[in-house]
C-alpha cells in the first residue's frame, strides 16, 4: 500500500528574531523614536502609554498591541503618572498577509496574551540577554538544553509560539471587540472565576490576603480552586499573592510615589525586611538595586533618542 505525503502550506514564515524585550518602565518614561528595517510587536502589559508611528499619535492600554512595520518612525512614552509594563519583540517577516496588520490597535485574547508570556519565558530559557536591558543589540544564545530539559527547542519554540501569535490574530482579522473577549472567556467558568480573583487581588493588594476568603470570592472549594489556579496561572495562589505584591512594589518605586519604608508599609509587609528579602527573592535585586536599574534605562533612552538610528 503506497502514501502520497502532503506538503503543508506555511501563510507565515518568520525567519530571524532580533530583540525580545520585557520592559518595567519608569511613569516618566519617554523615548522620541527610532527607525529600523524589520517588524517590532509592541504589547502593552500593564498601564498604558502614548505611542507615536510616523505622524500619528494615540494612547494604548493594558492587554493591547500594535506592530510597527519596517521603516515607520516609531515613539513611545509613559503618562507620568502610572509605571507601564511593555512586551517588545522584533523580528523579520516576508509574508505579504503580515501587512494587514500594520499600525492597527489589536485587543488581545487570553489566548494571545498566554502565548506573549511563554514567549517571554522561553526567551529567559534560551538567550543570556537580560530582557529589561534596551541596549543589546544582538540576542545571546544559551547552550542548547539535551533531550528531556526544559531549555530543549527553546529557540524553535520562539518562533513556533510568535508565529502562532500572528496567525491567531491574522484569523480574526484583528478586530476583536472587547465583548467578544469576555465572551470566549466565559466559555469556561472556573477560569473566568479565576480571573474575578486575580482582578480582585489586584484590586486589593494591600491586604494580608486569606485564602478562605480567596475561595469564597471564587465560589470554589480549596482543593478544586487551587488545583484550578495552578493550571491557569502557572503557580499556586500564595505565590501568586507574593508576586503581585511586589509586582505593585515596583510600580511604585518606578512612579517614585512613596520611599522603601512606606511601600512595605502599604502593602501589608510585617517589616521592611521581610518585604525586602521577598523583593530579592522574585525578582533577584534589592528595592534600591531595582529602583537604580530603573533610572538607567531612562539614561539610556535619553542617549538613545538623540539619533534615528536605523539598524
Amino acid at each position: 500500500m503506497y502514501y502520497i505525503p502532503t506538503t503543508l502550506q506555511r501563510s507565515l514564515d518568520i525567519d530571524k528574531i532580533y530583540t525580545i524585550h520585557y520592559f518595567e518602565y519608569h511613569r516618566n518614561f519617554t523615548f522620541s523614536g527610532e527607525r529600523h528595517l524589520f517588524w517590532e510587536l509592541l504589547y502593552i502589559d500593564r498601564g498604558e502609554v502614548t505611542v507615536r508611528v510616523n505622524d500619528e499619535q494615540f494612547i494604548m492600554y493594558k492587554n493591547q498591541m500594535i506592530l510597527h512595520a519596517p521603516g515607520d518612525l516609531h515613539a513611545i512614552a509613559a503618562n507620568g503618572k502610572v509605571a507601564p509594563n511593555t512586551v517588545v519583540v522584533a523580528f523579520s517577516c516576508n509574508s505579504p498577509d503580515i501587512q494587514w496588520l500594520e499600525g492597527r490597535i489589536l485587543h488581545t485574547n487570553e489566548y494571545e496574551r498566554q502565548t506573549l508570556a511563554s514567549i517571554v519565558r522561553e526567551a529567559e530559557i534560551a538567550f543570556e540577554n537580560k530582557l529589561g536591558d534596551p541596549s543589546y543589540r544582538k540576542l545571546i544564545p544559551r547552550p542548547q538544553g539535551n533531550l528531556g530539559s526544559n531549555a530543549y527547542g527553546a529557540q524553535q519554540m520562539i518562533l513556533s509560539l510568535l508565529e502562532m501569535l500572528l496567525l491567531s490574530l491574522l484569523r480574526k482579522g484583528g478586530l476583536s471587540s472587547r465583548s467578544a473577549m469576555i465572551r470566549t472567556d466565559q466559555k469556561n467558568l472556573q477560569q473566568e472565576r479565576i480571573r474575578r480573583v486575580v482582578d480582585w487581588i489586584e484590586t486589593n493588594i494591600d491586604r494580608r490576603f486569606n485564602l478562605n476568603e480567596i475561595c469564597v470570592k471564587a465560589m470554589l472549594n480549596k482543593s478544586t480552586f487551587g488545583r484550578v489556579f495552578r493550571q491557569q496561572m502557572g503557580m499556586s495562589i500564595i505565590h501568586y499573592c507574593r508576586q503581585a505584591k511586589i509586582e505593585r512594589a515596583k510600580q511604585h518605586l518606578r512612579e517614585d510615589s512613596m520611599n522603601i519604608t512606606q511601600i512595605a508599609d502599604l502593602l501589608g509587609f510585617s517589616s521592611i525586611h521581610y518585604f525586602s528579602r521577598t523583593f530579592k527573592q522574585i525578582t533577584g535585586m534589592s528595592p534600591t538595586e531595582y529602583a537604580m536599574s530603573v533610572r538607567a534605562i531612562i539614561d539610556h533612552s535619553r542617549l538613545a533618542s538623540e539619533g534615528e538610528p536605523i539598524h
